[in-house]
């Protein structure tokens, strides 16, 4: 009789354990679901953080690029305005050339024009 009513207690225990296990089955099932949606989010932040990184890092390289052909410009515009430095200079000594050139005409028309008054004077 002993051992028929530790089967039946056994019996009821697992009768009891029942609802446990299936509760345990299920949050096991849960758990799974949970991990497999982490595993996704998990994935989804590396494909962000990659698709970041490749856009900060085209960001860079186009800012890079950027400063390149400010770059250029600026030695182009250096250059240029070296060129039209030199052209400035160039004009200034042509000029300052023809003003004493007109000057020294002056100066020649004028000691003409006083010899042709002292000329004139003397014939007169």
């Amino acid at each position: 009789m002993e051992l028929k009513q530790t089967i039946e207690s056994a019996v009821t225990l697992l009768q009891e354990l029942l609802p446990v296990i299936d509760e345990l089955s299920n949050l096991k099932a849960a758990q799974e679901e949970a991990k497999a949606k982490l595993t996704a989010v998990k994935d989804d932040i590396s494909k962000a953080e990659a698709e970041l990184r490749n856009k900060v890092a085209g960001l860079t390289a186009a800012q890079i690029q950027n400063l390149k052909d400010l770059e250029n410009n600026v030695q182009a515009k250096r250059q240029e305005l070296t060129t039209l430095t030199g052209q400035t200079e160039q004009a200034t000594t042509q000029r300052d050339v023809v003003y004493a050139a007109v000057r020294d005409l002056q100066e020649k028309h004028d000691q003409l024009q006083a010899s042709l008054e002292n000329l004139k004077k003397r014939f007169a």
